[in-house]
């Protein structure tokens, strides 16, 4: 058997399944009384509150994700120096000495105008990935807070049906017969 067929029936037993659950269910409801279908119709729209945050969660999880991406590390500063060698620079005359002297000046100013300007690209990354980081943290942290209250939810929920089945029960029997 391919594993397409395999599939394609567990995917037919799945929704036979959640067919017959569901018919369960609409059958448990009829059974249940008005405070007890109000108290259903209230966890259930509380799970779809739920559900729409935690799809916003994961949507913003996602766009900063794309954001911390876009945010690239800055490339290291090359500097250069025009060193010589002690031999060389015994050799200088004063005018050699002199124009090598203001040489090195302009490189050290424009090697300190490059790390600057990295320094102030890196601070620019540190605080974007700053900001990005601790976003991402509260997420997860309402994430987990989110699942939490969804699963005291199910639990309500699951108790709430037991009790409503348990009190109807001979008339459930009769009805998975």
């Amino acid at each position: 058997m391919l594993l397409c067929d395999i599939l394609v029936k567990e995917m037919e037993e799945e929704k036979r399944d959640n067919f017959e659950k569901q018919e369960l269910l609409k059958e448990v409801l009829k059974r249940a009384n008005k405070k007890e279908g109000q108290e259903y119709n209230e966890i259930s729209d509380k799970q779809d509150a739920i559900i729409d945050r935690m799809q916003k969660v994961q949507s913003e999880l996602i766009n900063l994700s794309e954001r911390n991406r876009k945010n690239e590390y800055p490339k290291t500063v090359e500097t250069k120096y025009t060193l010589k060698s002690t031999e060389e620079l015994m050799r200088m005359t004063s005018e050699e000495s002199r124009l090598w002297s203001e040489q090195m000046d302009r490189e050290i100013k424009e090697n300190r105008r490059k790390s600057e300007d990295w320094t102030e690209k890196f601070d620019k990354w540190l605080a974007e990935n700053s900001v990005i980081n601790s976003r991402q943290m509260e997420l997860i942290e309402e994430n987990i807070g989110i699942i939490f209250e969804m699963l005291v939810l199910e639990r309500k929920e699951k108790w709430l049906l037991l009790s409503i089945a348990l009190r109807s029960q001979p008339n459930l029997l009769k009805y998975l017969q």
